[in-house]
């Protein structure tokens, strides 16, 4: 599992007031949540700013801990990546509280607008993909007539459902985000997982895939 949150935030308007040294702000994150690699923002570089860049460390909460796959400031959003989008929530908020007391940070509103996407590998064992597309067969049965001659098969990998949503690369430029539901490729012999990947909440996302799951068992 995978969960990223995205946060409009610029910046300039949660950066400290009279600055501080990336490598010490770097220095610091690492210490507190053991960040195994620390740089700068490849996309803030781009537009010649120097805005911390961290990646592979984890967070102790109340609950126990959880891996911080990367968090990445860059200049109109600011993007953290955990195992779910509430940890990924969770890091942020504790984030900004440590950076507000040992650098002068400015914590953003919760009014700001968050987008999320969602990546979970599930075993699908009893459902078979290609039973759920429906005609869709007859239409791979038809691609298979015409243009798999000399070669095995073609097999349905999945659906996508496309819709105008938030790039999380840039500044936040509505772009076509799918919500991939596809046969996970490179499973290991007799296993039958999917992927998929929404631009929702990680809860949102495990709820969508269990109605799926009953409506063809």
């Amino acid at each position: 599992m995978e969960g990223t949150i995205v946060i409009r935030a610029l910046w300039e308007e949660v950066r400290p007031i009279s600055g501080a040294a990336l490598p010490l702000v770097n220095a610091a994150l690492q210490t507190r949540y053991g960040f195994t690699n620390a740089g700068i923002s490849a996309v803030a570089q781009q537009a010649g700013l120097s805005i911390p860049m961290l990646q592979f460390g984890s967070m102790v909460d109340g609950h126990g801990s959880f891996p911080v796959n990367s968090i990445e400031f860059q200049p109109h959003l600011l993007v953290a990546v955990c195992s779910t989008t509430d940890d990924a929530i969770v890091f942020i908020n504790d984030m900004f509280k440590f950076l507000a007391e040992s650098f002068g940070f400015r914590v953003p509103s919760e009014e700001r607008p968050r987008y999320y996407r969602s990546t979970i590998i599930v075993d699908s064992s009893g459902i078979e993909l290609d039973d759920t597309i429906g005609r869709w067969n007859e239409i791979l049965g038809f691609i298979n007539s015409r243009a798999s001659e000399g070669g095995t098969p073609y097999k349905a990998l999945g659906i996508r459902f496309t819709r105008g949503d938030f790039n999380i690369v840039g500044d936040g430029i509505p772009t076509s985000t799918p919500f991939v539901l596809e046969r996970r490729l490179g499973a290991p012999p007799g296993e039958n997982w999917w992927f998929s990947q929404a631009p929702v909440d990680t809860p949102t996302h495990v709820a969508i895939l269990e109605t799926i799951g009953q409506t063809f068992l």
